[in-house]
């Protein structure tokens, strides 16, 4: 009704009624290309007042980050969803799928949204679907980085990258579950006394080449070598033992 009324005085102007428009689903179209800015120019609230009114977009963009996030937006993440989508050219679908990321993450601060999709800018993540693979791949290395925490009982530091990209390799290129790098880890301590990246990423290196997959596999294999062992009369681990020193004095986290 508001809107039908300031087309009346002659505020706004349309080609179609509001109940045409009303009757419509929102569009959103795709943008074709990213616009770097180099300096970002503030907003403001008038201009974001005016920016909602002339795109159903941007008004439909900010009702629901606030629906999502269950409380009135202030000005300044207003300004920074309307900065987003008006200097950066970013899609409502694009800005909505990162705050839902950081949602679920509960980090509901916008400077962390904010962070997020700065970073995702500068490595060319411009597009939905670019950013829904990214932010999926990112979850998943995420949650089988927390597997791992958890097996390894790493609870009171964070993890090297070099510690990271070993558990992306064994989830990923190795395809293992969180079993078999368990049952690694435990071989591992079995034989070292201690938590060691290298020498788990050298016994699950051995068993990827063999082609074992599963824990009931790796369990058969580990019991072969020992049988073996204790045949040739040595209870020494199937690894050379200047080999594991060699593995437990390679730094993979700093203290």
């Amino acid at each position: 009704e508001a809107l039908d009324y300031w087309c009346k005085q002659g505020v706004l102007s349309s080609r179609r009624s509001f109940e045409e428009e009303e009757s419509e689903q929102l569009s959103f179209l795709p943008k074709p290309k990213v616009r770097r800015v180099s300096s970002r120019r503030s907003m403001t609230n008038q201009e974001m007042d005016l920016l909602c009114v002339n795109d159903p977009n941007v008004s439909y963009l900010i009702q629901e980050a606030q629906a999502m996030l269950g409380r009135p937006l202030s000005s300044p993440e207003r300004e920074t969803l309307c900065s987003f989508y008006s200097y950066d050219d970013l899609s409502v679908e694009y800005l909505m799928l990162v705050l839902m990321y950081c949602i679920r993450l509960e980090k509901t601060n916008f400077g962390y949204f904010k962070k997020v999709v700065s970073n995702m800018l500068e490595q060319d993540i411009d597009s939905y679907d670019k950013a829904e693979l990214y932010l999926h791949n990112y979850m998943n290395r995420k949650q089988n980085e927390n597997l791992v925490r958890s097996a390894f009982g790493i609870h009171d530091r964070k993890l090297s990258q070099k510690e990271s990209d070993c558990i992306a390799q064994w989830f990923g290129e190795f395809a293992f579950d969180i079993s078999v790098i368990r049952l690694a880890y435990e071989e591992c301590v079995n034989s070292t006394g201690k938590l060691s990246f290298p020498y788990i990423h050298k016994i699950l290196s051995n068993w990827n080449g063999k082609g074992i997959r599963s824990s009931k596999e790796a369990s058969l294999e580990t019991s072969a070598q020992k049988k073996q062992l204790q045949q040739s009369g040595s209870m020494a681990s199937s690894f050379d033992m200047t080999e594991i020193q060699q593995l437990l004095e390679q730094g993979f986290h700093q203290h």
